[in-house]
């Protein structure tokens, strides 16, 4: 089931920009999406989604995330997948500020464990 909505999300992301789609075709292609929980992948794919397709940045509110991952997405579960995604050298989060919103920004991966530059989205 996983691996079908994928493969959905990627034919939806091919009429975008290329580097949607190269952040999407690396998930695929580097088996990245065996190593995260199935609510951590639709995270990334809804981050993907909601990307500024020229800073490679972006904002969600909570009511968003909410509605698109449902009411179980806890706080912890939140800050379990930023962790996750971020040492997958994939995308920061940043969910400190005190508002319903976070922050993101997609990262260039490495394998020196040190924060990648931004990639356009």
């Amino acid at each position: 089931m996983l691996v079908l909505t994928i493969i959905i999300i990627y034919l939806i992301i091919q009429n975008m920009r290329i580097n949607k789609r190269e952040l999407l075709k690396k998930l695929i292609q580097e088996n990245l999406w065996k190593r995260l929980s199935s609510e951590e992948v639709r995270l990334y794919l809804l981050l993907i989604i909601f990307a500024d397709k020229v800073k490679g940045t972006g904002r969600l509110n909570s009511k968003v995330l909410e509605g698109c991952l449902g009411s179980n997405f806890s706080r912890g579960r939140l800050e379990k997948a930023a962790h996750d995604l971020e040492n997958l050298h994939l995308v920061k989060l940043d969910i400190s500020s005190p508002g319903s919103e976070i922050e993101f920004e997609f990262l260039r991966g490495n394998n020196s464990g040190s924060k990648g530059k931004e990639i356009k989205a």
